[in-house]
């Protein structure tokens, strides 16, 4: 008898089990002044956010600690394991948005870790 809400295919093995990290496609990670601020270069291209604004933070500290999380992925690129980046990304994308301005005063409050 089949359990109720469970689908006989979405086993272990399934296509439908947890989805798969990205695979690492860079091999250098730098940073560069941008504008107004410090960007994170993957193989000498600029990081764009998951919405397609150029990846920019306040200061080279900042942008130093998200360079190693980036330097610190394997062969699969594993978000959780990238706090800064993610915060970045939301305050970029979230905050900025199309009245643009108002992350620069988010950010001030982002400190690199020590």
């Amino acid at each position: 008898m089949k359990e109720a809400g469970r689908s006989p295919s979405a086993g272990p093995g399934s296509a439908k089990s947890e989805p798969s990290l990205p695979k690492r496609f860079y091999d250098e990670v730098a940073v560069k002044a941008e504008g107004g601020g410090v960007g994170v270069l993957l193989d000498g291209r600029p990081v764009r956010t998951p919405g397609k604004a150029l990846f920019v933070v306040p200061n080279q500290a900042l942008a130093e600690a998200i360079g190693d999380e980036w330097r610190g992925q394997g062969p699969r690129i594993d978000p959780s394991t990238m706090p800064l980046t993610r915060l970045a990304n939301s305050v970029i994308d979230g905050v900025k948005g199309p009245r643009g301005g108002r992350s620069s005063a988010t950010f001030s409050t982002m400190r690199a870790p020590t």
